[in-house]
């Protein structure tokens, strides 16, 4: 005989049935072949068995199918019974069957049997009331046998011992019965590892909303002892919440009763929660008003150097201030950003103070500001119409302008195409206009604004790969065509032979190459290169990651 499992499901066809005139179950998969399974349909035609359904006891028929296999089946008009509910998965099924058929293991019989005889002599118990897997619990139409029933101390209690794998229907469709009806129902689970997270004591645990697991304390005697597996919850040194399983042996009487769930626990897990973020959420409050405190000192501090810069020197103060800045943590450093608000609230003041430079001293507080990185400035915001790189350059009274305009830079400024007319025009003087821009459209390029110093250490080399880059002579006294002048200057020149390597591959990427070797009709470029090529110095490698910064597609 094929299994119920391994042949096709017959609609609501029960695995195994219990024979009311033997006290034995009988299982489908034990039935091998077609005469075992005549055998039992004879037995039921003679009234020799008597069949119930292990779930809902019910009885049961013995049906069979037109190949002779046979199966078990409710009798039409029955009552609802879990093992025949279309609406659950058949993996759900299957376990449910399993649950079922596994109450009449020996390990469920010893456990359930002594978890009666434990509350014979546990105080409280009322001994009349105790029965051992032959209570019936009838209600509306549905029936139940718990594996072990008693009243405690007025209460009515129901102990269900599982052994494996159980569906959420199951588990629900039990809880549910049992609550409706005033009954308490213990889950009693056994050698189940609650930190594997299988979905039984998953299922159970939150089905159970204070999430105590039981088991029987095997160590037991002189009364009912039960091992409580739960969450515990504290606060931590760093006041956040934590939590952890426990375990504790337990009586009858150190349980608690909810009235209203029906529920059973030890360690009221919602409760405890609830306490600790309640202490959380105040310490929270403590420590922001505290915060607010702080920072507000913190503001207010700046505010006051702001107005004293206006008439006296405050720079060691701004120092030692800025400092105070760099020392807060990342929630002062928020605060301290939202009570400031210069970011969206004032996203303009940046630009209005620097607008309104009239001394040294004035400038010194609008460095401090852009120099203390932890303040958040919309740097990029115009005022009047004007980006704050164009306010710098058109006050007169900002004596070290650079300056300023560097730690611009520094903060991502970026660079308009009205900063650099507004540029030109400043200097207009210069004999190299041009020249002036350069400077600070590399400090814009440069992604690494640490390398904004090094500018002036390799300016003439950068002159160079920029002039080849943008195609037209920059820094040189030189027309912005004259390549072969511009060639025979720095092949000449020694200082560029320490970078020969680079200027001639970037001459060579960008087309200048092409261009002075065209141009050098008398060979004076080819008999300089010459000698460098014979005289070539060591390379100096200082300057690579400055120019991998602002010429990526050279790749050097």
């Amino acid at each position: 005989m094929i299994g119920l499992y391994a042949m096709k499901k017959y609609e609501n066809s029960i695995e195994f049935a219990f024979d009311k005139f033997s006290n034995k179950v009988l299982d489908i998969n034990d039935i091998k072949t077609q005469k075992e399974g005549f055998e039992i349909r004879k037995q039921y035609s003679e009234n020799s068995i008597e069949l119930y359904c292990c779930e809902c006891h019910q009885k049961l028929t013995v049906s069979s199918s037109k190949k002779d296999n046979i199966h078990f089946k409710h009798k039409p008009n029955h009552s609802y019974c879990l093992l025949t509910d279309n609406s659950i998965s058949c993996e759900d099924n299957k376990n449910n069957h399993k649950a079922v058929l596994i109450k009449e293991s020996p390990r469920h019989k010893k456990l359930k049997n002594k978890i009666g005889n434990l509350l014979k002599v546990t105080k409280g118990v009322d001994v009349d009331s105790i029965c051992i897997d032959n209570k019936f619990i009838e209600r509306n139409g549905e029936k139940r046998k718990p594996d072990v029933f008693c009243e405690y101390n007025g209460k009515k209690l129901v102990f269900e011992i599982q052994l494996s794998q159980l569906s959420l229907s199951y588990i629900l469709s039990r809880y549910d019965f049992y609550r409706k009806n005033g009954f308490y129902l213990i889950w009693i689970l056994d050698n189940l590892d609650i930190t594997k997270k299988n979905n039984l004591t998953r299922d159970i645990k939150y089905q159970n909303t204070n999430q105590n697991l039981f088991y029987l304390d095997e160590n037991s005697d002189n009364q009912l002892r039960l091992i409580c597996k739960y969450k515990k919850v504290w606060i931590n040194k760093k006041n956040c919440f934590q939590e952890q399983w426990c375990d504790s042996s337990i009586f009858l009487d150190n349980l608690k009763f909810d009235n209203k769930s029906f529920q059973v626990f030890f360690y009221d897990y919602d409760q405890h929660k609830y306490d600790i973020e309640k202490q959380i959420k105040q310490f929270q409050i403590q420590q922001q008003r505290l915060l607010e405190r702080k920072i507000k000192s913190i503001k207010m501090e700046i505010e006051d150097l702001k107005k004293k810069s206006e008439s006296e020197f405050v720079f060691d103060k701004l120092k030692k201030l800025s400092e105070k800045i760099f020392q807060l943590n990342n929630n002062e450093i928020e605060e301290l950003n939202k009570q400031l608000n210069l970011y969206h609230g004032y996203p303009k003041a940046l630009n209005k103070w620097i607008t309104m430079i009239k001394d040294n001293n004035t400038a010194d507080f609008v460095q401090f500001i852009l120099q203390c990185t932890k303040i958040e400035l919309n740097i990029n915001k115009l005022f009047d119409g004007k980006t704050v790189f164009q306010a710098v350059l058109l006050n007169d009274n900002i004596c070290h302008k650079e300056k300023l305009i560097k730690e611009l830079f520094k903060r991502n400024y970026s660079l308009t195409e009205n900063d650099r007319k507004e540029c030109l025009q400043y200097a207009k003087f210069c004999f190299d206009k041009k020249k002036e821009v350069l400077k600070y459209e590399v400090f814009d390029r440069l992604s690494e604004k640490r390398f904004m110093d090094d500018f002036y250490n390799y300016e003439r080399l950068l002159h160079v790969i920029e002039s080849a880059k943008k195609k037209e002579i920059v820094g040189f006294k030189y027309q912005s065509q004259k390549w072969l002048d511009f060639g025979n200057n720095i092949v000449i020149n020694k200082y560029y032979h320490q970078y020969w390597q680079y200027i001639e591959y970037a001459l060579k990427y960008y087309g200048a190459w092409n261009n002075i070797l065209e141009l050098d009709k008398k060979g004076t470029f080819k008999r300089y290169l010459q000698d460098v090529y014979n005289n070539m110095p060591i390379q100096n490698i200082e300057v690579v990651e400055l120019l991998n910064d602002l010429y990526p597609e050279l790749e050097l």
